[in-house]
């Protein structure tokens, strides 16, 4: 599906909940879809041959499975020199805290209670948020009232049918690699439930390219709001009130 994905836990189970990124412009992408989110991101600047980068890996596999709205991102200084030069790495490993897209703070070496501290710190904006997310997680035992599309043309026929109806129609824009889709995720399958009478989709960016880039899709994720085939909004980025106060303000003249 392209050159950055999770990482494999040790025991080939489930995939790792740290993203790890191959090339600079999926990077770049990832990067640019975080811009606008509040949610906090650590990047782990690390080396296969480093050894406290080794001692480090399976404390950031605990990081991420205790800080679950924290999106952990993995990236080998050998493999993406320039990234590195770029965030001014100097040492392995090296974890920079990023917010909006800026450098927050950072931890150099393999200091596994500094880091806690420094990641318990920059949360605490989020904490109303995370809760609220972890409530959603735990009651998610319905199917997804969420529909997916993977070929462009049953995207088009759905599309088609709806250019005669004044119901909105939100479409997720999304990516299986990119951290605040992830987050989001929970959200949206919230908000089908609460807005019965909005028809959500989700398209995948890189299974269909060519509708991404039909709606201009150029950062993810991104949500089209659509009435009657036409996009009316959009909000870029994991951004769920902006996105709550969308969906609620062209669904008033559907009351």
């Amino acid at each position: 599906m392209g050159s950055s994905q999770s990482t494999t836990n040790a025991n080939d189970t489930e995939p790792s909940p740290i993203l790890s990124f191959h090339s600079a412009a999926r990077w770049k992408i990832h990067l640019n879809s975080a811009k606008n989110s509040t949610q906090l991101m650590v990047i782990d600047f690390t080396a296969s041959w480093c050894g406290p980068c080794r001692f480090m890996e399976p404390v950031l596999e605990e990081f991420a499975k205790i800080f679950a709205d924290v999106v952990f991102v993995k990236i080998d200084v050998d493999e993406l020199m320039e990234v590195a030069q770029e965030w001014g790495v100097e040492a392995m490993p090296t974890f920079v805290l990023v917010k909006k897209g800026e450098v927050v703070d950072r931890v150099v070496g393999a200091k596994k209670e500094d880091l806690k501290k420094m990641i318990e710190k920059y949360m605490k904006d989020e904490k109303k948020m995370g809760s609220c997310l972890s409530s959603m997680r735990g009651n998610d035992t319905e199917s997804s009232r969420i529909l997916s599309f993977h070929s462009a043309a049953s995207w088009n026929t759905h599309l088609n049918s709806t250019k005669n109806t004044t119901q909105l129609m939100v479409i997720d824009f999304s990516a299986s690699w990119c951290g605040p889709c992830r987050f989001m995720e929970p959200v949206l399958k919230e908000f089908a439930k609460i807005f019965a009478n909005v028809v959500f989709v989700k398209i995948d960016v890189d299974e269909l390219k060519e509708v991404a880039q039909e709606w201009r899709v150029e950062a993810m994720p991104t949500f089209v709001l659509v009435k009657k085939g036409k996009e009316v909004d959009r909000v870029v980025g994991a951004q769920q009130e902006d996105l709550k106060k969308k969906i609620e303000e062209y669904m008033i003249d559907e009351k």
